[in-house]
């Protein structure tokens, strides 16, 4: 399970990689939405995919098709890559974590590792898909329908009490296995706003 979970996060950030940028408004043309809204809902933030607030941790994954194809499927692949996105921001926030305490060990290697043994867990319990948009839009300037280009765009929540339980019990793993510090995850749980709320950059400086 462990090695397909990764296997799927790293194909999604092969599809994100291309299409996860926001596009600016004076390079596009916007010529259509889902139920014929007038703008784009304001849950979509390009700018900040992973967020936690109000007691929910909440995820925001798309994926580009062009017009004409499935959307059904764009709108899982958007899903996959915000499964990914969770795995991304725990790894990043918990490499952040090591390196404060200045952890001996490989850093990188163990954060991927509880990103990727919390999203397992949560992908099976407390992650729900809540909302679905798309947009279809052309380059200014274009003159072919094949130009036509559709984003499609997934936001997944969960409790973050069920999203921190599984980020510290995929700690408690590592320590059982020596992998890292004994009451490492007792850290990160009395520091836990200081890290898991705030971009890994930030976290770096309060922590400094």
């Amino acid at each position: 399970m462990e090695k397909l979970l990764g296997f799927c996060i790293l194909f999604s950030l092969m599809i994100a990689g291309c299409s996860s940028s926001p596009k600016s408004d004076q390079s596009i043309k916007v010529i259509g939405r889902i139920d014929g809204l007038n703008e784009r809902p304001s849950w979509v933030t390009e700018s900040e995919p992973f967020k936690i607030e109000s007691g929910k941790v909440l995820v925001l994954g798309k994926h580009t098709i062009s017009s004409g194809q499935n959307h059904e499927q764009s709108f899982r692949a958007a899903d996959l890559n915000a499964k990914s996105q969770i795995a991304q921001a725990i790894e990043q926030r918990i490499q952040v974590a090591f390196q404060n305490a200045e952890e001996g060990m490989d850093n990188a290697s163990q954060a991927r590792f509880t990103g990727m043994i919390a999203t397992d867990v949560l992908t099976t319990s407390a992650m729900r898909s809540s909302k679905r948009y798309w947009e279809k839009y052309v380059p200014y300037g274009a003159s072919d329908s094949r130009d036509e280009k559709i984003d499609s765009f997934v936001l997944i929540e969960m409790p973050e009490a069920d999203f921190k339980r599984s980020v510290l019990n995929a700690m408690r793993k590592q320590e059982g296995k020596g992998s890292i510090s004994t009451d490492f995850s007792k850290k990160v749980d009395q520091q836990w706003n200081t890290i898991m709320r705030t971009p890994s950059s930030e976290s770096t400086q309060e922590s400094n």
